[in-house]
């Protein structure tokens, strides 16, 4: 989500290995591309990013009659219905060699219902996305863009998300790169066509691109899984990234494999943009995350590297992407999401992201412990905090002093040691098991004055002590499926360990 003021989805590996319950939730359709499935053309022309204007051409596969088309509302990561209608511009619609009259729904302002005349098999849909000029807001500058394809598209309404295919193209200024975690299917000259993909798939894969342009490789040639960083950027003194930040980043794509044990991605893109002149922000994908940071982060020592952002981001793909709480999964983008989870969802994934941060040693260590006690020590004694769920924490996941379960790293003294706990603790790995590593650390929660005893082999069971009646909010898994592209690994349960 923001963070300077993401396909489907996980909660933290504590809390799913900690709940019997969560793994047996039935999974919805599979999200692979399918023939069966209509498939809509997006063709987006960014020629003019640097006027702030992107030009949208859609076809839309339908029939006569009726028909509502719905602009993506509720949009992952966000949180909120936020997705940017009032940016649109210029709407039109044509079926048949005739233009379609066309209303805005009375009470949904993101829905647009129109009648298709007899004889025509598609929509033609014509339209212009304005980007903002102020910086607070701009997502393009004359030199860079962050494409963001939830802002790109209508859908019919009452189709969900895995039940159609977008195949996109987008031509780009002469002599702009541009990265994504899209496949490419062909590309000619400054036009980029991707491979079909299911819109679930499609939008929660975003694009940067820019005049000046650098790919640093975090994973070794070959590997199955390959990480990277993508950047953009203004200028490119701004692309010059040091020799120790890379190898920090190296160090964190090794030290989230130990944590996981697994990989569900094909490949994984951190988009990263680096500019003074659009909306700063880092928003979590499956395959890749968006990054915005200041123009001059590389070369103002005293902000040098971007603290947790990037670990905090990539936790995300496991925690809340691959699995994620059950009332933030929705179908489609028009499904209002359930926020009474988000602690799990964001709070877990902050406290990985400052872990693997510390272990990885992107950022000055001497910044965190301060941060990371703040961490542990809430709730405070005496003070009962209100959340949707019965369950209460007094301390996030941390390990006994020299028990460390994160890959082997040089520890640094005395980090985020606290109260007899480091994290930065000895060379040990997890254990291999059935169940999957054994999380490093203890929860210990307690609902009421009543503490919950935890299951054998778990940390944490929320409403234990409860039939399943009388529970105020059970704690539920959505599991996404795994897509037949991915590793067989992979397709398990992410927190199964394999050498």
């Amino acid at each position: 989500m923001p963070r300077f003021t993401a396909r489907p989805a996980l909660l933290p590996l504590a809390f799913s290995l900690v709940l019997p319950a969560l793994a047996h939730a039935a999974p919805p359709d599979s999200p692979v591309p399918s023939a069966q499935n209509p498939t809509m053309t997006l063709a987006v022309d960014a020629t003019e990013a640097a006027r702030h204007i992107l030009h949208v051409q859609m076809d839309i596969p339908a029939q006569a009659g009726a028909l509502t088309l719905v602009y993506p509302k509720w949009l992952p990561g966000e949180h909120a219905p936020n997705g940017p209608i009032a940016n649109l511009s210029g709407v039109v619609f044509t079926a048949g060699g005739q233009t379609l009259v066309w209303n805005r729904d009375l009470v949904d302002m993101y829905a647009f219902h129109l009648k298709v005349p007899g004889g025509a098999r598609s929509v033609h849909a014509a339209f212009d996305l304005l980007t903002a000029s102020d910086p607070a807001q701009a997502t393009t500058t004359d030199n860079l863009a962050d494409i963001a394809w939830t802002s790109l598209v209508l859908y019919p309404q009452g189709r969900t998300a895995d039940t159609v295919n977008v195949a996109a193209s987008l031509r780009l200024p002469t002599g702009w790169k541009y990265a994504t975690a899209l496949p490419l299917s062909s590309q000619n000259g400054d036009m980029a066509t991707f491979q079909p993909a299911p819109l679930s798939t499609f939008l929660d894969s975003p694009l940067i691109a820019g005049a000046y342009a650098k790919v640093v490789p975090l994973t070794t040639p070959g590997d199955p899984a390959p990480v990277e960083i993508d950047m953009v950027a203004d200028s490119p003194d701004s692309l010059d990234m040091p020799d120790s930040q890379i190898q920090a980043y190296k160090n964190l794509v090794v030290q989230a494999q130990a944590l996981w044990g697994a990989r569900h991605y094909r490949d994984y893109h951190f988009l990263y943009t680096l500019s003074d002149l659009v909306h700063g922000e880092g928003l979590e994908h499956h395959e890749s995350s968006q990054d915005t940071v200041e123009a001059d982060l590389f070369s103002d020592e005293p902000k040098r590297g971007s603290g947790d952002l990037l670990a905090h981001e990539y936790t995300h793909s496991w925690n809340g992407k691959y699995r994620r709480p059950y009332d933030l999964f929705t179908t489609d983008y028009q499904m209002p999401m359930r926020d009474d989870l988000l602690w799990v969802y964001e709070g877990m994934t902050e406290y990985y992201g400052l872990a693997l941060t510390a272990r990885s040693g992107p950022v000055d260590t001497r910044r965190l412990p301060r941060r990371s006690g703040r961490h542990c020590r809430l709730p405070r004694p005496r003070i009962r905090p209100r959340l949707a769920s019965p369950v209460r924490y007094r301390c996030f996941l941390a390990e006994p002093k020299g028990q460390s379960g994160m890959a082997s790293h040089p520890p640094r003294a005395g980090l985020l040691h606290r109260d007899g706990l480091d994290l930065a603790g000895s060379r040990h790995h997890y254990p291999q098991s059935n169940r999957g590593p054994q999380i490093p650390g203890r929860l210990r929660p307690s609902v009421g004055r009543r503490t919950v005893r935890p299951a054998p082999g778990c940390h944490l069971h929320p409403g234990r002590h409860r039939p399943d009646s009388q529970r105020r909010h059970p704690l539920r898994l959505a599991q996404v499926p795994a897509r037949p592209h991915l590793h067989h690994r992979a397709a398990r349960a992410f927190g199964r360990h394999h050498q």
